[in-house]
């Protein structure tokens, strides 16, 4: 059994996925191949894994400076990421946490969402279990628990000799190497620096009666106290005298307080109750769901902080964000969530920084007693289906919630036929193509087992249905180097279905799933999608080609009619604009700007990559090998 840090890992797996490219609003269907992958070479070496995932935000607010300062990065990534430089700026897509557990849930792997911060919890389970934790999160460097890195799993080879292949930390050695008498001295050391507990700034009179290192242009002022910590613990023998000497640059009023605290604390790092439970404030009703992770983390903001945050996309900084059409989905969300029916604020992109999208005060809405029909009813009205209206049951069970998302984005922006075309037909790609072929998206390897004579018959079908739209699953040579023909509107507009289906999932999974939701990584490949709409917007007879094996083309052109007939708001399809060369010097003075609305504090390895743990408070300590 191993215990992993759920957000830890979802956000490496993203990052190591072959051919994703980030400025065309997620790769879905090869994320989910990529985590499938990883979980079930885990599974086959006999591994059981317990994912646990964050939950809402300590309600002390203590962290609170941090997630801005991360939200406004992830914000200037979003907005600066193009085709051209995708391959340097990371983002982490909307749906992702999705897709990530549509595998769990398909492997029947446990996942667990905590209250507020998982990192202790992830731990005490550990311990408990007599088991590793996985994580590359620095702070399991001083917990109590065998720890393993991330960075350091071999899962090529794990797959190849049955077991885990990885490193576990050391800790003896750790402790050895920096004169650590015991592992209490490094709980105390985690506890100056600062926790959910102990803010930072409450031991800084310490700093100012120690001795610090000479200070580095490659280390930071935060790194260079902690080696200044280190040094002056490595003198002390005996836990109990350090704190003592610590309270003694303290006042005596404020000597009790303050030892409690750090006793608390370090009592944490050792596997101690770290008071999660005391803070559940969560309705019974939502608890189980919660939980079991079909509720996302905010639900917890929404009610013991009665505000919270949507991450940003890739999309036009000076439109609003993609989130703010789903304001008829989110207000029936927090009717329902929100009990207590007090003002609650969601917070997002506004231009190039964080602000407030809406503001909700609406009445509390009781489910509770609600039947199956009024349910299904509630979410039809929120995605704005007009009652009533036959069309819906012509719509197959399975493509019922894709259609409802598909009208609901097309009745607030400007959507197509060939916005439809191009998600319905990676969806027969994936769902009818994939599963003979593999996956295969290599021109080279199609045309090579096209050639070769031993390749079964029944397969040449779909290679050849492959062979025409593998290319749409790249990105076009002249994007890499010019953002010229980069149409950043289409790709808002990508963000913008996907903000609309985000919300609908959330809905649908607190009604019960009173329709059937697909999973987005059946039917949402971004650089499929955009390359297929551009091309159709180009040539708009391709809406009357279809490549695909017979039955399977039978049934795409069947369904695509039958949606086309029942979206009464679809537009005209139009050529995509040209843009000037000189509107390429606007974008690049905007990448300008968007630098600046940044905190300067933020120093620029800080935010480089979207994944950086900006509360990597040990990365400064090394270990001998």
């Amino acid at each position: 059994m191993v215990i992993i840090d759920g957000n830890n890992l979802r956000y490496s797996l993203y990052r190591d996925t072959p051919g994703t490219n980030h400025a065309f609003t997620g790769e879905y269907d090869k994320y989910y191949k990529h985590v499938h992958e990883y979980f079930s070479t885990l599974v086959s070496c006999g591994i059981t894994p317990i994912v646990v995932f964050d939950g809402g935000y300590d309600v002390s607010d203590i962290k609170q400076r941090t997630v801005m300062h991360r939200a406004r990065d992830q914000i200037r990534n979003s907005l600066a990421c193009n085709s051209v430089s995708q391959h340097k700026i990371q983002v982490y897509p909307l749906l992702g946490k999705s897709v990530y557990l549509d595998v769990l849930a398909d492997l029947n792997i446990q996942c667990v969402q905590t209250l507020f911060e998982a990192d202790q919890i992830i731990a005490r389970m550990g311990m408990e279990r007599g088991c590793p934790v996985l994580s590359n999160d620095s702070d399991f460097f001083v917990f109590s628990v065998d720890f393993v890195k991330l960075d350091s799993v071999d899962i090529i080879r794990s797959k190849e000799e049955g077991k885990l292949v990885c490193d576990i930390f050391d800790r003896n050695k750790f402790l050895d190497y920096y004169n650590f008498s015991n592992p209490d001295l490094l709980h105390l050391l985690a506890s100056l620096i600062g926790n959910d507990y102990i803010p930072p700034s409450v031991f800084d009179v310490i700093f100012s009666t120690i001795k610090l290192p000479n200070k580095t242009k490659s280390g930071t002022e935060r790194h260079r106290k902690i080696r200044g910590l280190i040094s002056w613990l490595s003198k002390e023998s005996n836990v109990n005298s350090a704190i003592d000497r610590i309270l003694g640059a303290f006042q005596e009023k404020d000597r009790k307080s303050l030892k409690t605290k750090i006793l608390a604390s370090m009592d944490v790092y050792s596997g101690g109750d770290d008071g999660q439970q005391d803070q559940n404030i969560l309705p019974q009703r939502l608890q189980k769901d919660f939980f079991e992770c079909r509720l996302p983390n905010w639900t917890m903001d929404v009610v013991a902080r009665n505000r919270f945050l949507l991450p940003p996309q890739v999309e036009c900084g000076d439109k609003p964000s993609a989130h703010t059409i789903t304001l008829p989905i989110m207000r029936t969300i927090i009717q329902i969530i929100n009990a207590a029916e007090k003002p609650i604020t969601i917070q997002g992109r506004t231009k190039h920084s964080v602000g407030t999208i809406f503001t909700l005060e609406d009445p509390h809405l009781d489910i509770s007693d609600m039947s199956g029909e009024e349910k299904k009813s509630l979410f039809l009205e929120s995605l704005g289906w007009k009652l009533g209206s036959s069309a819906l049951d012509l719509i197959p069970d399975e493509l019922l919630g894709l259609f409802l998302v598909l009208q609901f984005w097309s009745k607030h922006g400007l959507v197509t036929p060939a916005h439809v075309y191009s998600i319905l037909l990676a969806r027969s790609i994936v769902l009818d193509v994939d599963p003979a072929i593999d996956s295969l998206r290599n021109e080279k390897k199609i045309k090579q087992q096209l050639e070769n004579p031993q390749t079964p018959s029944n397969k040449k079908p779909y290679l050849k249905t492959i062979s025409r739209y593998a290319p749409f699953f790249h990105v076009d040579e002249t994007l890499k180097s010019s953002i010229r023909k980069f149409d950043r509107e289409l790709v808002h507009s990508l963000a913008v279905f996907q903000a609309v289906f985000y919300s609908s999932t959330v809905l649908a999974a607190l009604l019960n799933n009173p329709v059937i939701i697909p999973k987005i990584s059946n039917f949402f490949s971004g650089t499929f999608v955009y390359n297929m709409t551009t091309s159709i917007n180009k040539k708009p007879e391709t809406l009357k080609e279809c490549f695909l094996p017979e039955e399977a083309r039978r049934n795409f052109v069947a369904t695509f009619q039958l949606f086309v007939d029942n979206l009464p708001n679809l537009g005209e399809i139009t050529s995509p604009r040209k843009q000037k060369k000189k509107k390429v010097a606007k974008v690049v003075e905007k990448k300008v700007e968007l630098s600046d609305g940044v905190d300067s504090d933020l120093t620029q390895s800080e935010t480089e990559n979207v994944f950086v743990d900006l509360e990597n408070r040990f990365s400064a300590l090394i270990v001998a090998s």
